[in-house]
């Protein structure tokens, strides 16, 4: 199991901040993380951020909440180093794993990777 250590505890740019910068309206950064606090999983340490749900791949993930069958875990936001290797270890593993991209100022594209695949390479 990863323990969260006292080494991602530093001064500097935390990505949070990165994070806040995709969103024009700062409101709506704090709608997503309302809900991400309601019925996801939200990790924030100085050294990375990430956010993401549990969601029924067949199913566009953006609206979707409390899904009966998830069989991936949607990321809606990631950055920072180490985001990835601390999910894997935290959550319940699922067979897939989205990622939001943005993209022209919108999180719209989505990629889809298997979740032993890419947990290898992490």
């Amino acid at each position: 199991m990863a323990y969260i250590s006292a080494d991602l505890v530093k001064s500097g740019h935390p990505p949070i901040t990165e994070v806040m910068s995709h969103y024009d309206n700062k409101l709506d950064f704090i709608q997503d993380l309302e809900s991400y606090i309601r019925a996801g999983v939200i990790i924030s340490t100085p050294k990375f951020f990430i956010m993401g749900k549990p969601v029924d791949s067949k199913v566009d993930p953006k609206g979707q909440w409390y899904a009966e069958k998830p069989d991936a875990w949607f990321v809606k936001l990631a950055s920072g180093r180490g985001a990835m290797k601390y999910f894997k270890h935290l959550v319940q593993p699922l067979s897939k794993v989205i990622f939001s991209r943005y993209k022209n100022g919108e999180f719209s594209a989505f990629k889809i990777y298997d979740w032993e695949k890419i947990t290898r390479r992490i």
